[in-house]
């Protein structure tokens, strides 16, 4: 008890002093001096056994506190695996309540605090072996690289969105570091690890066993921005480092090597897996059928759990964002149909009118329907299952 609670505050006196830094140096030194550190522990904590033993499996979840979606989650993905898997989740999470993309603040907000996204996890997964909320403070002045701010493909979002990206990348970080920590307790590697951003919404069950990620990095196909998407990602628990630690290391000591061409995320994601040779199969959304959503305005709050913790989100963020390539939507009527039709009911029309200026104005929800309808009725296409997965991966 006594080592964890020095743990804690110990990683929350770091966090706290590194936002009082105003350069970069105290930064850099403790993102050097945490990854060798992790790397000395990840020689034997997550070296795997030849042991029978169950399999395990790392869920980090990232972003915001008043943004969280989880019941998809747990219903689609913790509890359906965790007959299978000893599942630990980490989630490291700001307490933010205002975005820098004007389309990333559109919606409502969740009221979660650390005790009730335990409390719900528990609730709709018990088989859960531990549940790790890291709610602490995030860094007040992230070192901004001038090259990285000149290269940025939204200039016109200013530091704000790099300083953004940089905590994004620590928040990484700290989930690797909490994946450590937990396999050295266990005295127990991980197999597999998924990261999930707050905001990702999972419209069908994701059985990891079906899938064959061996060695392997599996990514969304849409939303790749010249690079990697890095809302979601399953992968071979090898690759962890490379994919949890190496973003923020790469960007402080070694950001002039990644050849930058475009200022975003996914640019670098991209830049460091090639970097540290990690193999990487981009999907879509038939394959991890997963999309970003959006609470609607004015109708979420925690302290109403279990009943009304997670009410519905609304899809329309993506198809303005990212259009309608069809390796970004579903091709399966049931999943279209959960978008377009069952998630936004009468009050979508308010939340379109508050947040984009009647773009999609033509349809109420009774047309919205009917429409889901017929297009599933004269467009039937049948999903690919997931038993392909593997050969789509090689």
């Amino acid at each position: 008890m006594h080592i964890m609670m020095s743990f804690w505050i110990g990683l929350t006196f770091i966090v706290v002093c590194l936002s009082m830094s105003y350069g970069e140096d105290w930064q850099r030194n403790e993102v050097i001096r945490l990854v060798e550190a992790m790397n000395k522990k990840n020689t034997h904590c997550l070296e795997r056994k030849d042991e029978e033993r169950r399999k395990r499996l790392g869920v980090c979840v990232t972003g915001q506190l008043s943004r969280l979606e989880l019941e998809s989650k747990i219903r689609r993905l913790i509890s359906l695996n965790s007959e299978a898997y000893e599942i630990d989740m980490v989630f490291v999470l700001g307490t933010n309540t205002h975005f820098v993309n004007g389309e990333t603040d559109a919606g409502g907000r969740a009221e979660w605090s650390a005790e009730l996204i335990r409390k719900a996890v528990r609730h709709w997964a018990p088989r859960v072996a531990r549940v790790v909320v890291d709610a602490g403070p995030q860094l007040e002045r992230p070192y901004i690289e001038l090259s990285y701010l000149q290269a940025s493909d939204k200039p016109w979002l200013g530091k704000a969105r790099i300083e953004s990206h940089v905590r994004q990348w620590w928040s990484l970080l700290r989930c690797w570091k909490h994946f450590i920590h937990l396999a050295c307790k266990r005295q127990a590697p991980y197999q597999t690890f998924v990261k999930l951003r707050d905001d990702a919404f999972l419209l069908a069950p994701i059985i990891l066993k079906n899938m064959n990620i061996q060695d392997l990095i599996v990514l969304p196909e849409c939303g790749n921005f010249a690079g990697y998407n890095d809302k979601w990602a399953f992968l071979d628990a090898t690759l962890g480092r490379a994919y949890f630690a190496m973003p923020v290391f790469e960007y402080y000591t070694n950001y002039s090597s990644l050849n930058m061409h475009k200022g975003n995320p996914e640019n670098l994601l991209k830049r460091v897996l090639i970097k540290h040779q990690a193999p990487v199969s981009a999907v879509s959304v038939d394959i991890l059928p997963i999309l970003t959503s959006r609470f609607r305005t004015n109708e979420i709050s925690g302290q109403t759990f279990p009943q009304n913790i997670t009410p519905a989100s609304c899809f329309l963020f993506d198809q303005l964002k990212l259009g309608k390539e069809p390796h970004c939507w579903p091709s399966d009527c049931d999943r279209r149909r959960a978008i377009y039709c069952d998630r936004c009911t009468v009050k979508r029309q308010e939340w379109l009118r508050d947040h984009f200026l009647e773009r999609d104005s033509e349809f109420n929800s009774e047309q919205k329907a009917a429409t889901c309808t017929a297009e599933c009725r004269h467009r039937p296409i049948s999903i690919t299952s997931f038993a392909s997965f593997a050969s789509i991966s090689k």
